[in-house]
């Protein structure tokens, strides 16, 4: 069984749509779809990204900006523009998707392994992983062997052997049966890692193997909605920096 895991998608509705056409047609049809949150918030397609997401995705965990839109988390912690897009997102949402918002969970758990937005630990304070020392709290949070989160924006990946965890740098990951692993899919609507390409995982059960992937999208198209939205127009230009 593969999955197709993605996550930060940001109403990015070019940015959704190239990867799972390059997921498809790159590792096939019969791809099991997880999404890890933040489907909405930043850009200016979040009814497309929903409806696209909602029809494909197996299993949906709650992010924080759905959170937000729902009146679950205080939008007065977001920055300027997020909190700006979550209060248009509010306005142009179709009503139908606030209840299928609601019943999102906050987690799922698999035979050998889980995933969540944010941390296992605390998935409603939406605390942020960015380093060993923070993965190594959430290795001792919980019993999980691999863990797939978003919220970072930047795709890396941690593993913790016996007592040491460290930080892995390759694309193709080896899931080995001694060691457990945290692994961050980065994002598919706003990449934060320099990089501006779309992210995502495929995960291989079968193999027990973990690839990153990236692809590239109609970057200019996504970033004329956010203008034409009157969005705060941040928001298109990091798109085009990948920051």
């Amino acid at each position: 069984m593969k999955y197709l895991i993605i996550s930060d998608i940001h109403s990015n509705y070019q940015a959704l749509k190239s990867v799972i056409d390059d997921a498809t047609k790159k590792f096939g049809n019969e791809l099991f779809i997880l999404c890890l949150g933040d489907i909405i918030g930043y850009g200016a397609q979040p009814n497309e990204c929903i409806d696209l997401v909602i029809s494909r995705t197996k299993s949906i965990v709650m992010g924080n900006h759905e959170s937000g839109l729902i009146g679950s988390t205080d939008i007065g912690f977001f920055n300027y523009s997020a909190r700006e897009a979550i209060l248009w997102t509010k306005r142009v949402i179709d009503k139908r998707y606030f209840q299928i918002i609601k019943n999102f969970s906050y987690s799922f758990s698999f035979s050998d392994f889980k995933i969540t937005h944010s941390t296992l630990q605390n998935p409603l304070y939406w605390q942020y992983i960015t380093s060993v020392y923070e993965a190594e709290d959430e290795f001792l949070s919980d019993d999980f062997k691999i863990s797939f989160i978003g919220h970072t924006h930047i795709p890396v990946a941690y593993e913790k052997n016996g007592d040491e965890v460290r930080i892995l740098e390759d694309d193709l990951i080896k899931i080995e049966d001694d060691k457990r692993y945290i692994i961050n899919v980065g994002s598919v609507g706003q990449p934060r890692d320099g990089d501006n390409r779309a992210s995502y995982v495929i995960f291989d059960h079968d193999e027990m193997m973990v690839k990153y992937n990236r692809v590239e999208y109609d970057i200019d198209g996504a970033m004329k909605k956010i203008i034409d939205a009157k969005l705060p127009k941040i928001l298109a230009e990091r798109l085009r920096k990948g920051l």
